[in-house]
């Protein structure tokens, strides 16, 4: 993995949540802990920007967590009172598949690889249905109306 203050870093996180806490099985990692790596890795220079995307439930209670960061942004499906709410069921398995705000993450980025942050965040929000795409701690991350998805794709 590239790491290094000339790197741009990409996290898409799609998984359970709860209030200040992400979730796989029986582990989870809280908000402080998300802050306080994030904050280490800063401190030593091992990113110059970071894009966190998140798509959980009340996963807006970790960019609150985290906000004051210098050089992160947050874009979460939820804000921090809310869950996140599939949209597809698979008819032969009878199970939720997927969501209006991963979706249009991955198919925006698919199709417009130089989107601005700033219209990739009006996509999401009116794609995500039953929350609300929310962008946290853009004061210390710098211009979303110039600074794109391009940065963090290597095309």
């Amino acid at each position: 993995m590239f790491t290094g203050h000339q790197y741009n870093v990409i996290v898409f996180w799609c998984g359970h949540g709860g209030w200040n806490r992400l979730a796989w099985g029986d582990n989870t990692i809280k908000g402080k802990d998300v802050r306080g790596i994030l904050a280490a890795m800063h401190n030593v220079g091992r990113y110059r920007r970071m894009l966190f995307v998140i798509d959980a439930c009340y996963s807006g209670s970790i960019g609150e967590a985290c906000l004051g960061l210098p050089g992160v942004l947050f874009v979460t499906a939820a804000n921090a009172d809310e869950p996140s709410k599939a949209d597809k069921k698979g008819i032969d398995m009878g199970v939720w598949l997927s969501n209006g705000f991963a979706r249009a993450f991955h198919e925006t980025v698919d199709e417009r690889p130089d989107i601005t942050l700033r219209d990739l965040y009006y996509i999401l929000a009116r794609n995500t249905v039953g929350s609300h795409a929310t962008i946290y701690n853009a004061e210390c991350y710098g211009n979303l109306f110039h600074l794109t998805m391009g940065e963090y794709l290597n095309r």
